[in-house]
């Protein structure tokens, strides 16, 4: 094995080797449970509409939320949703290569809400701030790409549902994260800065 790769070799900004393959496997693998989902989603909005889309969409936000409790560095978010977007699109998301600005976007808004805490937390509160930003982020695009302004509008209450179910997500990730670091899988804190 290589040396630098058992170690984490350094890189720009406090990363490492160790930190950049743990925020591409973790993002692979959310894109295919995310390509799985969103056929599942597709119904949901058929049956549900606007309502439907914003209830469930907390879960995408999954792979931009775990790597940052993992390697608690900055960014972390945004890489992971640029994986997340290519591998979704590579292995057939039925949405297309629109996935790709979702990832991005939700990214950035988890991205954003870490960054509220100087990407120092990795509390409940944070996460769940994290999530309902990166939700949020999300649907403002859904609502643009559908045309549904007007609906939002006159359901304002809809944009409370989009922030419970990125928050509620973000905690699912928090609980995650402590699973993980109780497993002994991941030593939580010592991949990327101190949290």
């Amino acid at each position: 094995m290589n040396p630098a790769m058992s170690k984490g070799s350094k890189l720009p900004l406090g990363w490492t080797t160790r930190a950049l393959v743990l925020v591409a496997v973790i993002a692979a693998i959310f894109a295919v449970v995310n390509v799985g989902f969103a056929f599942l989603s597709r119904i949901v909005e058929v049956l549900g509409g606007p309502l439907g889309s914003f209830g469930l969409s907390g879960l995408y936000q999954m792979p931009y939320l775990l790597p940052f409790i993992v390697v608690a560095l900055p960014g972390a978010s945004i890489l992971a949703g640029l994986i997340d977007g290519v591998v979704e699109v590579l292995i057939g998301n039925p949405y297309g290569a629109i996935v790709i600005a979702y990832a991005l976007i939700q990214a950035l808004g988890v991205e954003v809400g870490f960054a509220l805490w100087r990407w120092r937390s990795r509390s409940p509160l944070t996460l769940f701030v994290a999530g309902a930003l990166g939700n949020v982020f999300g649907q403002a695009l859904t609502v643009q790409l559908y045309g549904w302004t007007s609906l939002v509008q006159q359901n304002l209450w809809w944009v409370l549902v989009a922030i419970l179910s990125g928050g509620i997500f973000g905690l699912v990730a928090y609980y995650l994260g402590q699973l993980l670091q109780r497993s002994g899988l991941l030593r939580i804190g010592t991949v990327g800065k101190a949290a």
